[in-house]
């Protein structure tokens, strides 16, 4: 179809939101491969624009943040990016994917319920462990997610081959205990496979070992207050959990991984060791801490532009008869010339940003960033 239709058009700029899968993934990667320029967004309602301007970036994710992004607001922003980013911190249980996917049938009627703590001898009790050995949380990832998030992968082949081989490193090290937690999304799309079952025939054998009960059950506050180490293939626990100050143990690159607040494993051999030793990690420095909420304050505040699009939740169970009554009014009061967000994707092309920012936010006076690489 796009031989047919593009192979001899010269298209210089493309806008296409989703990237990973078939078939718009191919159309992404033809485009790139044709040199234009693609434009994806990132985020529901509140979101940035993506540019992409190159072959070599097809298996980047969008919320890929850039060194000198980073830089620029850690040297000239950090203490009032932290002061703002550790307000969202005690109101949020999670800074993960779910709470802008959110489906209807597990989302929690009310706030304090969210933010609620078991005591420690009761999540002890949970688990039927005694509270003298550290806790180990390994935060699994979808199956069916898209493969490469940030670029080719270095160790594992695929997600699966991660969380098997991670489970069968840990039967032996009872230095520690292991919560295995499924992505919050398992439980919504029901895939055919999970390791749900497998945990569950481990657990009986290896009694450090215990499946993460649902969020029903224990929310995500507690599992935080209760983790020592946090462990991730590439997910957003390996740059949330450094910013309360717990270590965290990632295996392939991600959105993150330049900030370097994790401890990145090298190879295989380097990976089972880190998990070896994970009940010797202690608290990460002050410094770790810094970069993970800056880095933080530019994804949760600085990406997360304001627009006409309704307040929507990232799924199938949007609200559309509400959705799209809301339309009209949002247009209604729309103006072109004094649009904020039209204002900040100018602002975006002049600067030669890779993202929309909230300029607002964080004014940079005119500077080029030219960070799509």
């Amino acid at each position: 179809f796009y031989e047919k239709n593009f192979k001899n058009v010269k298209v210089s700029h493309f806008v296409q939101g989703e990237k990973n899968f078939v078939p718009l993934g191919i159309f992404f990667q033809k485009f790139l491969l044709n040199k234009t320029h693609v434009y994806s967004k990132y985020g529901p309602n509140r979101f940035t624009i993506r540019r992409y301007t190159n072959f070599n970036q097809r298996h980047l994710e969008k919320r890929t943040i850039s060194k000198k992004l980073f830089n620029e607001v850690y040297r000239n922003y950090k203490k009032q990016s932290i002061k703002i980013i550790e307000k969202q911190m005690n109101l949020k249980a999670s800074f993960g994917h779910l709470p802008y996917w959110n489906p209807k049938k597990f989302r929690t009627k009310k706030k304090e319920i969210e933010m609620k703590l078991i005591n420690k001898d009761n999540f002890y009790k949970l688990f039927g462990w005694n509270n003298k050995k550290k806790i180990a949380t390994i935060f699994l990832h979808h199956l069916i997610d898209g493969n490469y998030k940030h670029g080719k992968r270095k160790i594992f082949k695929d997600n699966y081959t991660w969380t098997y081989q991670t489970i069968e490193a840990i039967k032996k090290n009872k230095k520690i205990n292991w919560i295995i937690k499924q992505h919050p999304s398992e439980y919504y799309f029901q895939s055919k496979f999970n390791f749900s079952s497998h945990v569950k025939e481990i657990e009986k054998k290896y009694k450090h070992i215990r499946l993460c009960p649902s969020n029903k059950i224990l929310n995500d506050a507690s599992i935080k207050k209760f983790t020592d180490i946090a462990i991730t293939s590439h997910g957003t626990s390996g740059v949330e959990f450094p910013a309360y100050g717990i270590p965290a143990i990632c295996v392939e690159n991600s959105f993150f991984t330049n900030i370097g607040c994790a401890s990145k494993a090298k190879n295989l051999k380097h990976y089972k060791k880190l998990l070896n030793n994970a009940h010797k990690m202690t608290k990460i420095s002050n410094s770790k801490i810094e970069k993970a909420k800056v880095f933080l304050f530019i994804y949760e505040i600085l990406l997360k532009n304001e627009n006409l699009i309704p307040p929507h939740a990232l799924n199938r169970d949007v609200e559309e008869d509400k959705f799209w009554q809301l339309f009209p009014n949002n247009l209604k009061k729309f103006n072109q010339k004094s649009d904020s967000f039209n204002k900040k994707f100018k602002k975006q092309l002049d600067l030669k940003s890779r993202h929309t920012i909230d300029f607002y936010r964080y004014p940079i006076k005119n500077k080029i960033l030219n960070d799509y690489k």
